[in-house]
């Protein structure tokens, strides 16, 4: 079949071809979050994975080499007699895979300090094959040896010695089975894949992406459960790879200012009147670890809560995940200003309906939420404001759809009951965000939180196995970009243009009062670019000549149309669908010979914070009737419910 030249129509898309034989415009999406260790303590380590007990399994992650003069292990799943680890040989340049019987030296490649590699080892039981960006290396053969203990997995350190690696990690993937050439190279083409075309999602038995952000706990995407913790090592920011799963996956953004939040039976959890019976029953995420909350036979208020010392001022949220169990009601308290304002929401829970409320305390409106689940589970959040004091939480079952309250609680009526609870949260948010899950510390800052769940699921909804964006849409960050090299395909002089995008609209005062949904290269506002961004005030600018032309002010989240086009008179801006500006403008040059970028420019600041999708470049000013034909073929899938 011929492949047809389209010399009008130029998508930028990160995984797709513009179908001209003069470039294939092919985005590389970079990421702003990576771990970073510095070769001297630094290490992460994670519970045992099942497949260090099996001699068929695939690594695979992003490896930026800092020291190519500095021997460093890279991972080690053994004890100091049986398994494996890998490590970079400094006096080879090259890569070891390690047993207790020796090493086994990869020699077909060497590395460059400062430089992104995908790394993957693949091990069908006899051979083990290495794969540097999506290409065979070469295989090592050998019985591999098992690591059957229960001990941890080892990134950046060993078990059995004190050598480091100074390197930056991201995208650590483990399978339990051999990926084939093919499949590893569709992980490394397809950044936006966790897991390849061929393979059972129910295979990923480790996703650390080591892209939080902060903190010092390293997420497990697989659904496994196996977090990692860090010790010693950083997140950086501004790392460029083809690594940006920050970039096209829906990642929960969030805090939980309390601790244990699913471990309600734990002592920071006060208990008044009832029994926590901890992993009683299937929870939201899919494991068997959600909570019963037992009335004791006691008169009284029933519940378990937890308080924040001395919280900032400001609107924060409560939430949590609640289900029937013998007692068919349960809710709880939201608490702010040191105890002064209190409200409780009451659920039935064999229908998520509100059953009640009660209020203690003036000045504060106060609103709830309820998110139906599955499996027979509901979210209750509810949102209020704080002054001064401590905030609190607690949760309780009530024996009455319409009880008596006593300090803002459902009182006891002897019926000796039980409600399950799961996953409590608090945070300071005029609205419920995606769950975060906490241990011993409290989440305080925004998180970047892929933890998937066994059905492959995060609480949200959101399929953590594909690509969900709408139409390839990038989710940005604040820190992760696409781009394009310059091509034939893409140049053009002083003549007619056009740039075309769908965006959720949305500003982050990043320094700058723009953020760049897309540029034609360089600095944004240059002379000799183009481009199109949010600019502060929620408006829509685009920029020729270093001359902008703006909208009216437009809602936040929503999905936008945004058409900016010059006909070598005037430059004119479209949203969704209609002209909203028009300027006269005098043609320049565009800079043909830069990157052209998709949420960013090379200022630094410019960072775009939310979805993008089909960005393109036509040569050519579309006509208002083509501007609103494209807005309408779109607008069915970029809609605002």
């Amino acid at each position: 079949m011929a492949v047809t030249t389209n010399f009008i129509n130029k998508p930028l898309n990160p995984r797709g071809n513009d179908q001209s034989p003069k470039g294939y415009n092919r985005a590389a999406l970079y990421s702003g979050k990576a771990l970073d260790f510095d070769g001297v303590n630094d290490k992460l380590t994670t519970p045992n994975i099942s497949v260090q007990s099996s001699n068929v399994w695939t690594y695979s992650f992003y490896w930026n080499l800092q020291d190519a003069s500095q021997t460093g292990y890279i991972f080690d799943a053994r004890t100091s007699s049986v398994g494996y680890t890998l490590y970079y040989y400094a006096n080879d340049n090259n890569l070891d895979l390690f047993q207790s019987t020796g090493g086994n030296n990869f020699s077909s490649t060497t590395f460059e300090a400062g430089q992104w590699y995908h790394i993957a080892l693949s091990s069908n039981g006899t051979n083990v094959g290495l794969y540097v960006n999506g290409q065979f290396v070469e295989n090592i053969a050998g019985a591999i040896q098992t690591y059957s203990s229960t001990g941890d997995l080892y990134i950046s350190s060993s078990h059995v010695s004190s050598v480091y690696a100074e390197h930056i990690l991201s995208n650590l993937k483990i399978f339990n089975t051999a990926l084939t050439a093919a499949q590893v190279a569709d992980l490394y083409n397809n950044p936006e894949k966790i897991v390849p075309t061929g393979v059972e999602d129910t295979a990923l038995k480790l996703y650390l992406p080591m892209m939080e952000g902060a903190g010092t706990t390293c997420y497990d995407g697989s659904g496994g459960g196996n977090h990692g913790t860090i010790n010693g090592a950083s997140h950086v920011s501004g790392v460029g790879a083809p690594v940006s799963q920050t970039a096209v996956i829906d990642w929960n953004k969030g805090s939980n200012l309390i601790i244990r939040s699913e471990e309600l039976e734990n002592s920071s959890w006060v208990k008044s009147n009832l029994t926590v019976t901890s992993n009683q029953i299937e929870s939201p995420n899919g494991n068997d670890d959600a909570e019963q909350l037992s009335e004791q036979a006691i008169s009284g208020v029933h519940y378990v809560g937890q308080s924040i010392a001395s919280a900032s001022a400001g609107t924060y949220t409560f939430s949590c995940f609640l289900k029937e169990g013998t007692q068919r009601y349960g809710g709880f308290r939201a608490v702010t200003n040191g105890f002064t304002n209190r409200h409780f929401v009451l659920l039935d829970l064999s229908d998520g309906s509100v059953a009640s409320t009660n209020t203690v305390g003036s000045g504060i409106t106060w609103t709830y939420n309820v998110e139906t689940l599955s499996n027979g589970w509901y979210r209750l959040s509810i949102t209020g404001t704080h002054s001064s004091g401590n905030i609190d939480i607690s949760i309780a079952p009530s024996d009455s759809a319409s009880p008596t309250y006593s300090l803002g609680l459902p009182a006891y009526l002897a019926t000796n009951k039980n409600i399950y609870a799961w996953g409590a949260q608090v945070e300071q948010a005029s609205s419920v965000g995606p769950y975060i899950r906490t241990g011993a510390t409290a989440q305080t800052s925004d998180v970047l939180l892929p933890q998937g769940l066994t059905t492959g699921r995060d609480i949200t909804g959101v399929n953590l196995f594909e690509n969900v964006r709408k139409q390839g849409a990038l989710n940005l960050d604040g820190n992760s970009w696409a781009e394009v090299h310059d091509n034939e395909s893409l140049d053009f002089g002083t003549g007619s243009f056009t740039l075309e995008a769908w965006a959720k609209v949305k500003f982050v005062n990043n320094g700058s009062s723009y953020n760049v949904v897309m540029t034609l290269g360089g600095n944004a506002s240059s002379a000799g670019n183009a481009s199109i961004a949010v600019v502060s005030g929620l408006t829509i600018a685009g920029i020729y000549n270093n001359l902008a032309s703006g909208s009216s002010t437009l809602i936040e989240a929503d999905w936008i149309h945004i058409v900016f086009s010059y006909d070598q008179t005037n430059a004119t801006l479209y949203i969704n669908g209609s002209q909203v500006d028009q300027d006269a403008r005098t043609a320049v040059d565009i800079t043909n010979d830069l990157v052209k970028m998709i949420g960013r420019d090379t200022t630094g600041v410019r960072y775009y914070n939310d979805q993008i999708a089909q960005p393109r470049i036509y040569n050519r000013a579309l006509t208002a009737a083509e501007v609103l034909q494209n807005y309408n073929s779109g607008k069915s899938i970029y809609t605002n419910s």
